[in-house]
């Protein structure tokens, strides 16, 4: 059997991919390496909700698969739901401030976008250099 510290799952951008090329909102990848004698799964979901739906069926298609023992010895690689609030805070803080930018320097004769605006908290009021 291969050295387990060496196993490459396949990526979460492979994945992404997937739903990108297909047009789904959602992937579930489930994949074994006789190698390795290794299963896993990749989720990837275009949103916060398909994220949630996408981990939880790769999570039960794992248990179904592995058995409760083995499912518990998994190992993580990427896991959204790992990454601190306050960093997850930030990003949405970041994305924002990129929405607010390309909005302001749209101009009056432009607004195509509402549809993007309406996610920040403040809607689609833009910001004037006069502020």
């Amino acid at each position: 059997m291969t050295n387990k510290q060496d196993y490459a799952p396949i990526p979460v951008s492979e994945a992404k991919r997937l739903a990108e090329s297909f047009g789904k909102s959602m992937v579930v990848v489930l994949a074994y390496d006789p190698a390795y004698q290794l299963t896993h799964t990749t989720t990837y979901g275009i949103g916060p909700q398909e994220k949630e739906i996408a981990a939880d069926t790769g999570e039960r298609c794992a248990k179904l698969i592995c058995g409760e023992a083995g499912f518990q010895l998994r190992k993580s690689y990427e896991d959204y739901r790992t990454i601190p609030a306050a960093e997850r805070a930030a990003e949405i803080d970041k994305l924002r401030d990129a929405i607010r930018k390309h909005r302001d320097q749209l101009g009056d004769d432009c607004w195509r976008d509402k549809e993007l605006y309406r996610v920040l908290p403040e809607g689609d009021a833009r910001q004037t250099g006069s502020e």
